[in-house]
């Protein structure tokens, strides 16, 4: 460390020590410095020509091209369709960074531009204008440049190693864009020790990106209870309780899975293409190391934006056991099933192991993960348990306040925003097109539910159908909403919610019973939404978070319309299949039965399971019950008896 540091460097309090790089680019070397360590999560994918040249003289420079190779070749298949043809800077450019990583056949490529183009320049000066095959190099010229490498490698190994020593086992990144570079344990779930150091110092400079996330998942909270309201009210009165009650015991249960094990089987770094480890277990190493999501992001905070994911996903499953499902079994079944499903499924999808992940299918914010997995999990749900009792041949009560179905439909609108805009991991661009994209979506959505809506029953409209109509258009947008220009969200918007409207005998066809349609909006939305994703996905918007990269087929990437499908196939079966297994497995097993009692479902959860009342709802009931007995016991001509209250201050009070 001594032989590297001047007179006027030294360790500050906080053990921290600050190294100057005159030489070197210091983005280029935190990039090569972050593949040494591993650190592949904060290792761009593709970097631009002037970067990537960096790239090349500092991999030439330190003789890291095998442990730079992986990421070299990636690097240079983007952009080998830029290689120029004709002769140039870049096509200088491209002869070196190519024989740096060893790419023998730009080197090729490049090599014969320079030589049959370069008359008249430097290049030609030296070699003349020679037939490219005319061209072997000497093998006395390949020892000569490799000795003459040996010999400046070896004038600065010795400074390198001790940086090696001095960073080993830290994450590098770049601050401010000064040539400067911080380091932070991240072995350790701080990514420091924060008796030592400040762990905050390490987002220096970027808190925005982290607090906007926040902020999104406080927002996505209020889809919890949205959910509550909203089937509290597509329910009969005398179930809607249940509905309020499961909504907030969805979320208690689920985030003591999270904290469990859920998170670690979703999001360990050492996870498997299909399903993570332990790593994380009880929460293990979880605070503010950068997220394996995104590394602006403190590990916790993604740990609770994703832990608001399940628990919305989670909240949509049990509505499939809707007016007839135990709420215990239910909440039993949502713990296990956020294990087994959601958890296993979410790794294939965002989990950087995962195999959708590298596939890769196009998943912004939960096509797959929340909506496909839930809608087919909900079916499952409503054929294990059977269909509603209903009195003689009386059929289902519509829902029985449509003000709470509103109501629950704003929360969800307004906490969506958070869902998909905050699901881009930053405050960038992309996050605010999503967010847009959010509500043009929803916005087409109620058109074109209401338009199907008014044609089908007699030119009448209905709110309740204009909520559903703007549920299919967030459930829609989600897979597509930081991958599409604005105009194709409305699209896709429109067409989901048209898809859903017209499915509206789907439980007929089905002969099942799933009254809040969560297969029809979810399911059904959700794999609509997914297979637009790969037609409309476009590579300029999916850009802006100026990371990413993923065209879909509007712009020649046919292929990714395939790989949608194979996403879609994957999680409906997996999601279908493991959901029937497992409520087949808690029916049978002593005190879990699924379903309430005949006389139960015929009175109603709500009096079954509380003890609480709604107001005006079973002593309502037990007074026409009273009044009916009155007047079976009056005789006959006898008038009806005037209720008079007591005076009070000399004026008489009637009902």
């Amino acid at each position: 460390m001594n032989r590297i540091m001047t007179p006027t460097q030294v360790f500050d309090q906080d053990g921290k020590v600050e190294i100057p790089l005159p030489e070197d680019d210091a983005v280029a070397f935190a990039i090569l410095m972050n593949i040494v360590h591993d650190h592949n999560w904060s290792v761009p994918k593709e970097v631009d020509l002037s970067m990537l040249l960096k790239l090349a003289m500092l991999v030439d420079k330190y003789a890291l091209n095998e442990s730079a190779s992986f990421f070299g070749d990636i690097w240079v298949t983007g952009l080998k369709a830029s290689i120029p043809n004709t002769f140039g800077k870049d096509s200088l450019s491209w002869i070196s960074i190519s024989w740096v990583f060893q790419r023998a056949e730009e080197f090729n490529s490049a090599t014969a531009t320079a030589i049959l183009q370069g008359e008249g320049t430097s290049f030609s000066s030296v070699y003349g204008k020679l037939a490219f095959e005319a061209l072997p190099i000497p093998d006395s010229i390949i020892a000569d440049i490799g000795k003459n490498r040996r010999l400046k490698i070896r004038t600065l190994e010795e400074g390198f190693e001790s940086r090696v020593v001095l960073i080993l086992d830290f994450n590098c990144r770049v601050f401010g864009g000064q040539n400067e570079y911080r380091i932070f344990n991240t072995s350790l779930p701080s990514g420091g020790d924060p008796t030592q150091i400040d762990v905050n110092v390490q987002y220096a400079g970027f808190e925005y990106h982290y607090t906007y996330l926040v902020f999104c998942g406080f927002i996505v909270w209020l889809i919890i209870p949205g959910i509550g309201l909203l089937y509290g009210g597509l329910a009969r009165r005398k179930s809607a309780l249940a509905m309020l009650f499961q909504s907030l015991m969805v979320g208690a249960v689920v985030t003591f899975q999270w904290m469990f094990w859920g998170y670690s089987l979703a999001y360990s770094r050492t996870a498997g293409p299909f399903i993570g480890d332990m790593a994380n277990f009880g929460m293990k190493n979880v605070m503010a190391a950068p997220s394996p999501g995104s590394a602006v992001i403190p590990e916790i905070v993604f740990c609770l934006y994703q832990l608001l994911f399940c628990a919305c996903t989670v909240q949509i499953v049990v509505g499939g056991a809707f007016e007839r499902g135990r709420i215990v079994p239910s909440l039993v079944f949502g713990f296990f099933w956020a294990t087994i499903v959601y958890c296993p499924i979410a790794c294939w999808t965002w989990n950087p192991n995962g195999w959708l992940y590298k596939l890769p299918s196009l998943d912004f914010a939960g096509g797959g993960p929340v909506h496909i997995s839930s809608g087919w999990s909900a079916l499952a749900y409503a054929l294990v348990l059977g269909k509603r009792k209903h009195a003689g041949d009386k059929a289902h009560g519509k829902p029985h306040n449509t003000t709470l179905v509103f109501l629950g439909t704003v929360l969800i609108w307004f906490g969506w925003f958070g869902f998909n805009g905050g699901s881009a991991l930053n405050a960038t661009v992309r996050a605010m097109v999503a967010a847009f994209n959010t509500n043009a979506a929803a916005s087409t959505g109620v058109i074109g539910w209401v338009m199907v809506d008014y044609f089908k029953h007699g030119r009448k409209f209905s709110v309740v159908g204009a909520c559903e109509g703007a549920i299919a258009g967030l459930v829609g947008i989600t897979p597509a909403a930081g991958y599409v220009e604005p105009w194709l969200a409305c699209v896709i918007g429109f067409i989901t919610a048209v898809v859903c409207a017209l499915l509206q005998n789907l439980n007929d066809w089905l002969h099942i019973d799933e009254g809040m349609d969560v297969f029809k909006l979810h399911g059904v939305g959700g794999m609509v939404g997914s297979f637009l994703t790969g037609i409309f996905a476009t590579a300029s918007i999916s850009a802006l978070d100026g990371v990413t990269i993923a065209p879909g087929g509007i712009d020649g990437n046919g292929i990714q319309v395939g790989k949608q499908f194979a996403e879609i196939t994957a999680i409906s079966a997996y999601s279908f299949l493991v959901s029937c297994a497992l409520l087949y497995i808690l029916k049978y097993i002593p005190g879990m039965h699924l379903r309430v009692t005949e006389e139960a479902e015929m009175k109603g959860l709500d009096h079954d399971q509380f003890f609480d009342e709604q107001i005006g709802d079973w002593g309502m009931f037990d007074e026409l019950e009273k009044r009916k007995m009155d007047l079976e016991i009056t005789p006959l001509g006898t008038p009806p008896a005037q209720e008079v209250s007591e005076p009070v201050n000399g004026v008489e009070k009637r009902d």
